[in-house]
């Protein structure tokens, strides 16, 4: 029945359904794009291209629980956004604004924009301090094998007293 009516449709209903099809599938090729491995993603953010990478002598890197935080939250606020817009594109198909004083359209979607803003604001926060309440260790070869980028590395106290040895 469906296809039977948008055969029957004008182009108007047509660029309708058009616009919202582009704008949903914007906002999941975003969201597919941004998700997937958090860890890497985070990872890739606390270590940026042209970075340097401190180690120890047993070839291990310590990232502060402050550095995860912010990664991690960012990599939340962003992946909130897209299901946000995503979602918001779904339910226009739903809406109308026949009958409703501009003005009371105006400052309702005002107010549920600042709700939903400090609600997706305080998932954030939250989640990404509950999952980084800790310093991480990893080794350094395992964390360059999730780095998309090449990085520098110091040399340890190890390395330094070999080659003066030699």
């Amino acid at each position: 029945m469906c296809f039977a009516i948008v055969f029957d449709m004008g182009y108007q209903q047509a660029f309708y359904i058009l616009s919202l099809s582009f704008q949903l599938s914007g906002a999941l090729i975003l969201i597919l794009f941004c998700w997937g491995d958090t860890r890497r993603r985070i990872l890739n953010m606390v270590y940026p291209a042209n970075t340097s990478i401190p180690r120890d002598d047993n070839n291990n890197v310590e990232i502060s629980k402050e550095k995860l935080y912010r990664a991690h939250k960012e990599v939340l606020n962003n992946r909130i956004a897209f299901i946000f817009l995503g979602c918001g594109y779904l339910l226009s198909v739903f809406g109308t604004n026949e009958g409703i004083n501009k003005w009371c359209i105006f400052w309702g979607v005002v107010f549920v924009s600042v709700m939903l803003t400090m609600s997706e604001a305080g998932i954030a926060h939250f989640v990404a301090k509950f999952c980084n309440k800790n310093n991480r260790i990893y080794s350094y070869d395992e964390l360059c094998g999730m780095i998309d980028v090449d990085v520098d590395t110091n040399s340890t106290k190890y390395e330094i007293d070999e080659l003066i040895k030699d």
